[in-house]
């Protein structure tokens, strides 16, 4: 009888040890495999950076014009001045705009290349640079 459960006791050793060894390998495969995959994204990604340029080029533009001919102009016709929380609203609104108009996929792989926060800031700082330099062009054609 103790050799029944000596047999069973180093039985299920050796499975629990089997187990073990199963699970481990699984994620080491696991791991390797996300590496893979992500070095494969990040060479298509970087393939076609040029391309996603291209059309967050023309998303920026075509976001400044729709917030500067509906947004800006309006409270320049109303005689109100654009203080800074009006400014950093109209700044959010187009970062919005500029990832509606790129798409999902190329705002994706934007994030996957620069990150979501850093694209963010450089996509608001590019619009209050656009907004200085067409508030201070048409100060200068005013006077």
């Amino acid at each position: 009888m103790s050799t029944v459960f000596s047999y069973m006791s180093s039985l299920l050793l050796f499975l629990g040890i089997a187990l073990f060894i199963q699970i481990a390998l699984i994620i080491v495969y696991i791991r390797y495999f996300r590496e893979v995959y992500h070095e494969i994204k990040k060479y298509y990604v970087y393939k076609r950076l040029d391309w996603i340029t291209k059309i967050l080029d023309e998303s920026k533009k075509s976001a400044f014009n729709k917030i500067y001919y509906e947004d800006i102009i309006v409270y320049r016709l109303s005689k109100k001045e654009i203080d800074k929380k009006e400014l950093n609203k109209l700044g959010d609104e187009y970062v919005k705009l500029v990832f509606v108009l790129c798409g999902n996929s190329i705002t994706d792989d934007l994030f996957y290349i620069y990150g979501k926060e850093a694209i963010c800031l450089s996509l608001k700082n590019d619009f209050l640079i656009n907004y200085s330099l067409t508030a201070a062009s048409e100060s200068a054609t005013i006077v």
